[in-house]
């Protein structure tokens, strides 16, 4: 995982760095160090960030199902509802 996947996948997931480390059990400069490009993570360090991301989205999902009193889902209709599909060459 280079930088800038790791702060790009950090920030899509909504955590800060400090969250992210300690969910995932490595030190938060470590975390910041491998963000900047200073230090590489080991395998098994990106595999605990991987899972930490996988673990936290869970719980935010669930939280949000809890709020709403069902599951989220999007149904197979809704996908691309209201979009054009333009012709390709030679249709």
């Amino acid at each position: 995982m280079n930088k800038g996947n790791l702060k790009r996948l950090r920030k899509a997931a909504g955590l800060t760095q400090f969250r992210l480390a300690r969910e995932a059990g490595i030190s938060h400069m470590r975390l910041v160090y491998a963000e900047l490009g200073s230090v590489q993570l080991k395998h098994d360090e990106v595999e605990r960030v991987k899972q930490a991301i996988v673990r936290i989205a869970q719980r935010n999902t669930a939280r949000i199902e809890a709020a709403l009193g069902g599951p989220l889902a999007v149904q197979p209709k809704d996908v691309g509802a209201g979009i054009k599909r333009e012709p390709c060459e030679g249709e």
